[in-house]
């Protein structure tokens, strides 16, 4: 997380990303002998979470959208390629307790679901956290839910880098959306189920303007499938798992239907990643070279 800080600081590699509202907290100090760690406080505005739940401007959500994918957009396209960052990120511990902790935990997730082909579904989010562990593409912010964005009158505030590594974006965009459909589903209200979608179709219609060029390169369709293997599994981890205290679906039992509507969403993402909508936004569909037979062959080829 130091690290992370360092590097957005005024003199740090990253800094110049740090220039349109969105920024980390200041580092202050670091002293590892002791295991503390000195920053910023960034004050007592709402977390992304708790600011959907409000009435807002209209275009508000929109707007905490854009600035969002045009920071981990321009995030993701400006460390790839750069081997010092890769050596200096090189968190693999995360990775592989991703691995052990949630996608090799899918398979019995979805069968306390009821689901059918659970063994099929966990057999694919462990390949998919098995391809996790090879050298990534870029820097990613490894944690990239509503509790870690705060929304304040001078832009966003992005917090809790100790996951940070050197990987692959679509566990940041896959993350986020699964949280943002989340929050859809689970809203209180119509206006905080309307700020969450516009949240999440802002963030990815500026993510892929920001990673421009490298979009292919960082994100493509097999980048896509991805992200929504990691959405489908992040939501089951969520209802079936052992983060669902807390959260969302808190208290809810697996047989209770909106854990089944959402446990049904979440295994359509990881059985036919690119039959869904979800993604959408990142305007990949339109971006095609011809018409595929169907959208299941190319979630085979893929």
């Amino acid at each position: 997380e130091a690290q992370a800080m360092a590097l957005f600081a005024p003199s740090g590699a990253l800094a110049p990303l740090a220039l349109a509202g969105v920024r980390l907290p200041q580092l202050y100090k670091l002293d590892e002998r002791h295991h503390l760690l000195l920053m910023e406080d960034l004050g007592p505005w709402p977390n992304l979470g708790e600011w959907l739940k409000a009435p807002h401007p209209p275009q508000a959500a929109a707007a905490v959208g854009k600035s969002l994918g045009q920071f981990i957009g321009t995030l993701h396209r400006f460390s790839a390629h750069q081997p010092e960052l890769a050596q200096q990120f090189n968190n693999q511990s995360i990775q592989r307790t991703r691995l052990e902790f949630q996608y090799r935990n899918i398979q019995a997730y979805a069968q306390r679901a009821g689901l059918p082909d659970a063994e099929a579904l966990g057999r694919r989010a462990v390949d998919y956290g098995e391809r996790l562990q090879q050298p990534g593409l870029s820097l990613v912010m490894g944690d990239l839910w509503p509790a870690s964005v705060l929304v304040t009158d001078a832009g966003l505030r992005i917090f809790d880098w100790e996951l940070a590594h050197y990987g692959f974006p679509s566990q940041d965009v896959g993350h986020l959306a699964a949280h943002l459909w989340m929050h859809t589903h689970r809203a209180a209200s119509p206006l905080t189920a309307s700020n969450a979608r516009a949240v999440l179709q802002h963030f990815l219609e500026a993510y892929r303007a920001a990673t421009a060029a490298e979009f292919e390169a960082l994100l493509g369709l097999a980048g896509i499938s991805d992200s929504a293997i990691h959405f489908g599994s992040e939501i089951l981890t969520r209802t079936m798992g052992a983060f669902q205290q807390d959260y969302l679906y808190s208290g809810l039992a697996p047989e209770h239907p909106l854990v089944q509507t959402a446990v049904q969403t979440a295994a359509t993402h990881i059985r036919t990643p690119l039959g869904t909508t979800t993604f959408d936004p990142l305007g990949w569909r339109s971006s095609l070279p011809g018409s595929p037979a169907s959208k299941g062959q190319l979630d085979e080829d893929v």
